[in-house]
């Protein structure tokens, strides 16, 4: 019985090491946006839609260029859980450079009134793939950072999805 317990305490410190590089790289990404709306606040007047926007940007940004270290396997990764990239590998190449494109777009804020509506739509989508996958099988690797960081893929992988999605949303409708 205490070596059950004691596999199961090993299991769970390895999965919190494992997303250990997850949560270092976003709260690397969140750090800038915090900085800057303190930087807003401090001059008397925070704009929520840039706290948002600045995320979205380093989000989407620091993801693609993960993306890019290894695109073919990313590729790869992406079509054992991705509904579209499963079925052409052209959606897998491109998907990086979609990422890039959007981050660049929430950096510049270019078009947010439609750019909006693309990520809601992106994440949505990605999330619908992540959710049947997780339903059907176990030890799928996540290639949201690539294949430089070896993630499961999991419950975090959709809160990730739905967190773009979320805040993609609140900013089409405030």
């Amino acid at each position: 019985m205490q070596e059950k317990n004691e596999n199961k305490e090993h299991e769970m410190h390895a999965q919190k090491e494992s997303y250990k590089p997850l949560f270092i790289i976003i709260g690397m990404i969140l750090l800038p946006a915090i900085v800057l709306a303190f930087k807003q606040y401090s001059a008397g007047d925070i704009i929520w839609m840039d706290v948002g926007a600045n995320i979205m940007a380093g989000y989407f940004i620091v993801f693609a260029g993960f993306k890019f270290l290894d695109l073919k396997g990313f590729k790869d990764g992406f079509a054992s859980y991705d509904l579209l990239a499963m079925q052409t590998s052209l959606y897998g190449y491109l998907y990086p450079f979609i990422e890039l494109t959007l981050g660049l777009i929430y950096l510049t804020r270019f078009r947010l009134d439609l750019f909006n509506w693309v990520t809601l739509f992106l994440m949505l989508f990605g999330a619908l793939g992540v959710l049947i996958s997780l339903k059907k099988t176990k030890g799928i690797k996540c290639a949201c950072l690539g294949t430089v960081i070896n993630l499961p893929l999991s419950n975090i992988t959709l809160i990730e999805d739905f967190s773009m999605a979320a805040m993609a949303a609140l900013m089409l409708f405030s």
